[in-house]
């Protein structure tokens, strides 16, 4: 059965929680980069099951 066809898995909470303690750590001032910070980080680490996406 081609991938396309099967059914997304749930976003990964862990991830998620991970990347956001990940991203509360990083040197800024906290709440500086508004709803990039809130939101899309932890998301996309969420959907991924990852917090190293993208990190190179």
């Amino acid at each position: 059965m081609p991938w396309w066809t099967l059914a997304p898995l749930p976003p990964d909470a862990a991830a998620g929680e991970a990347a956001t303690a990940r991203w509360n750590s990083l040197t800024k001032p906290p709440g500086s980069l508004g709803r990039l910070e809130r939101a899309d980080a932890a998301s996309i680490a969420a959907h991924y099951g990852s917090v190293s996406v993208g990190t190179y």
